[in-house]
């Protein structure tokens, strides 16, 4: 509209920044795309008006304080005003010098209100001719003067950003022997002089953009181990570098390692998963870069420790001799690794140790006394900055814990002591137990290497109290290789919380569960001082998860009690029958669920009690009457409401061992013979494959007899079947029209009777019990089935009062 572009005209010709910023953000009316028939942009129109001085002073203000919203983004993706020519040729900025406006360049070029640094980064050699040539061609010289200063000030600000905005992505190498840099010639101490100025200079800007990247700088050189470049700028800004605070990624324990319920995961962003801290310069050299990130899916944590057990327990010392070793190894094999690689990282030095080293140790030089946290290298699980302080002489681990101040001055905070006390312990034992709590199990070999494991008990309880206590699975693992270890083991905890346990005991009650069975497995003594039990302790867990394994660990003990006990009845000639009856109704001594929660796989598997399910069914069996074996295998055959386990599991349970071996065998004979064909082996390879498995004609032979016997009987079987037996009703029913598609399976298929009975007249007197009833439920099963049907289809009456009478008559005999 008319009046729009009056307003818009007026707005540029007083140069008025709030009302063109007001129709850019307020009136929708674009003015950084307006251009004249010239193809002056916004600030070639500017530069005409006496006010540009006002605009510029303004606008640039509002670009240097970043926090606030911009009045006019002249540096807009696709509308950089500063870049941009008009028809004529020009920049901006040299109408500006052909007005003779030598006010408004100083202001549009000045640092320190202006755009000098958002100049800096936009214009280009060319454009930068431009302007020289029209401040030439002026020959004004204070405008020369103006230029001058702005092209002293861009030499710095470029050599500031090419050092220190970019040096996340260069190498110290790459800035320090690049010939055409600042810092490669005898002028390297001057040119870092020099740039330490310029921060000094413009530290006090509203953008902050100096001093914030210099201190990032500064802590990027120091925690990377850039010697060469920290010593260039340490001796250029001492105080500089010794004042900064050092921002950096703290490496402590956060408990991801210990039992994964325990485990709490942090929201990504929250203040508790932020690992950033502040520390001075001799600190920051210590932690150093390298970030480590929080571990954020617990289920992997399980693998990792189920790997840590698989090391101790089973994997030869002269092939895997340490956890690095295994963890290295066991890393190519796991899809999601990042917690492996994460304890590999905690187990190995950083790639840049040496350069931090150099200076740590270049600062220690210029202190007259220095007084370096202990604590710090164990904290942050730094092995080799306790290497330098021992190899330094500024740590005496030999000498007592108690005149040491940093550990005085830490004693609040270290779990291991009781009630604070450093008791006489030496420096060494006491770092030890510091280990174990900042989990860092580098450290601790390092400080076991000359005289072995501290075999000190220190505030009630050793170090294997204590690693078990903090859930150390790896430091566990390690302390059983060594010879300390049946020392530890053997030596019973006066702590008060724990008094009279062992470390199994200790794991057990603070609920890490894959510490105690390291330590089970590991043949640790199960029993403490008053003869309590590693679930004796879990019971007493606020967890539910250790209470729920407490009582399975307890299942094998009642598992077996209830074996002896039945047992007992059958060797004991008065027992009555309804007693036997009782006791097994109530007992676990035939419940395959309880079987398989204590490790039994199969019911002729010889397991952790050192007999089978299969052999106590069968001396049961062998020495009780007919008809109350009959009632045992019918509740095994049946799988009752008293047997928890899924169906799946249960058949799976009747499974020998020796037909799983088949069926294995069948597998890989198949898959080789899958290969031959497709030609990925030839036959000589394939003998060589096979030579151990049965022949074919074996396994063929072995898979006909199991067809044959899986047979399930038809009607007709089950007719006779009733016939002989002198079931009369049954062989009446069984023949009517509803049931001549009826099948039952062949009770001797199942490895029920075969274990329990030899065969004999014992063993068909027992099926054919078992047969009739699960005849009798198939009948009541298709009636059921059948009387649905009628009722749907609209059937006659006699159909249904047939199929009622038959139901009903089913479902009357008794089951034995």
């Amino acid at each position: 509209s008319v009046f729009r572009d009056l307003v818009v005209a007026k707005a540029i010709e007083f140069a008025s920044s709030q009302a063109l910023s007001w129709l850019q953000h307020d009136c929708d009316v674009d003015v950084l795309s307006m251009r004249d028939d010239s193809g002056n942009n916004l600030l070639h129109q500017i530069a005409k008006s006496t006010n540009a001085t006002r605009f510029i002073r303004e606008v640039g203000r509002s670009n240097c304080i970043e926090s606030e919203k911009l009045m006019l983004d002249l540096m807009a993706i696709g509308n950089n005003l500063h870049h941009e020519l008009n028809n004529g040729g020009e920049l901006w900025i040299q109408s500006l010098i052909t007005r003779g406006d030598s006010k408004a360049l100083d202001a549009a070029l000045s640092p320190h209100h202006g755009f000098a640094w958002n100049l800096c980064d936009i214009l280009s050699p060319d454009r930068i001719q431009l302007l020289e040539k029209s401040v030439h061609e002026s020959e004004d010289v204070l405008m020369r003067c103006i230029f001058d200063s702005f092209l002293s000030f861009r030499a710095l600000y470029q050599q500031f950003n090419l050092y220190f905005r970019y040096f996340g992505f260069c190498t110290e190498d790459q800035i320090l022997d690049n010939q055409n840099a600042a810092f490669w010639s005898d002028d390297a101490n001057q040119s870092a002089k020099s740039l330490v100025r310029f921060c000094r200079d413009w530290c006090q800007h509203p953008s902050k953009k100096v001093v914030d990247l210099y201190h990032s700088c500064a802590t990027e050189i120091v925690v990377r181990g850039s010697f060469r470049l920290f010593k260039l700028f340490y001796e250029a800004d001492e105080d500089g570098f010794r004042r900064h605070v050092y921002n950096v990624k703290s490496k402590e324990d956060r408990g991801e390692y210990i039992q994964s319920e325990l485990y709490e995961l942090k929201d990504e962003g929250s203040k508790e998963c932020d690992m950033n801290i502040e520390v001075d310069i001799f600190n920051a050299c210590i932690i150093g870069r390298s970030e480590l990130p929080p571990i954020r899916d617990k289920s992997w944590i399980t693998v990792y420790q189920r790997s840590i057990l698989q090391h101790a327990t089973e994997c030869d010392p002269q092939d895997c001799s340490s956890l690095y070793e295994h963890l290295v190894k066991d890393v190519a094999d796991k899809k999601h690794y990042s917690i492996f690689l994460k304890r590999i990282a905690l187990l190995e030095d950083d790639e840049n140790v040496e350069g931090r080293q150099q200076i740590l140790d270049y600062l220690i030089h210029k202190e007259e006394s220095v007084e370096l946290d202990v604590l710090q290298p164990l904290k942050h699980r730094q092995c080799w900055a306790l290497l330098f302080m021992i190899e330094k002489r500024l740590l005496q681990v030999d000498t007592l814990a108690r005149r040491n101040l940093q550990l005085i001055k830490a004693s609040p905070d270290l779990l291991f002591l009781q009630d604070s006390r450093l008791e006489e312990m030496t420096v060494k034992c006491c770092l030890c137990f510091a280990a174990v709590q900042y989990d860092d199990l580098q450290s601790l070999e390092f400080l076991c290497q000359s005289s072995g494991i501290p075999v000190v008990v220190v505030g009630g309880w050793n170090l294997l109290h204590f690693a078990a206590y903090m859930g150390r699975i790896e430091i566990i693992a390690w302390i059983s290789s060594q010879p300390a270890w049946e020392l530890l083991v053997a030596q019973v905890c006066v702590r008060k919380e724990f008094q009279n346990a062992f470390p199994v005991h200790i794991a057990a009650i603070r609920g890490h569960l894959q510490a105690c069975d390291l330590m089970i497995e590991l043949k640790v003594p199960l029993e403490d001082s008053t003869g309590r039990l590693p679930e004796d302790y879990a019971k007493a867990s606020p967890h539910q998860y250790v209470l729920d394994w407490a009582e399975k660990k307890g299942t094998p003990k009642i598992l077996e009690a209830d074996v002896k006990k039945i047992l007992e009845l059958l060797s004991d000639h008065a027992s009555a029958v309804d007693d036997i009856k009782h006791f097994i109704e109530h007992s676990t001594c035939f419940v395959v669920n309880t079987w398989m929660e204590c490790d039994y796989t199969t019911f002729d598997a010889a397991g952790p009690l050192g007999y089978s399910f299969g052999d106590v069914l069968h001396q049961c069996c062998s020495s009780l009457d007919v008809e109350i074996v009959a009632w045992i295998c019918l509740r095994l055959f049946f799988r009752g409401s008293h047997d928890l386990c899924t169906y799946y599991s249960y058949m799976k349970f009747w499974v020998s061992e020796k037909q799983k071996q088949r069926d294995k065998d069948i597998s890989l004979r198949n898959c080789y013979d899958k290969i031959l064909e497709e030609g990925k082996i030839n036959n000589e390879m394939y003998d060589e494959l096979t030579k151990d498995l049965p022949s074919a004609r074996e396994l063929e032979q072995e898979q006909e007899r199991a067809r044959k016997s899986k047979e399930t009987l038809t009607q007709n079987d089950l007719v006779n079947f009733a016939t002989d037996q002198g079931h009369d009703f049954l062989s009446s029913e069984l023949r009517k029209k509803w049931f001549k598609n009826l099948k039952c399976n062949e009770p001797l298929t199942y490895s029920i009777l075969s274990s329990a009975l030899n065969k004999g007249e014992r063993l068909e007197v027992v099926r054919a019990k078992i047969l009739r009833v699960n005849a009798l439920l198939e009948v009541v099963k298709i009636s059921r089935k059948e009387l649905r049907q009628i009722l749907a289809r609209g059937g006659r009456v006699t159909d249904v009062q047939e199929i009622l009478s038959i139901h009903s008559a089913a479902t009357l005999p008794p089951m034995l």
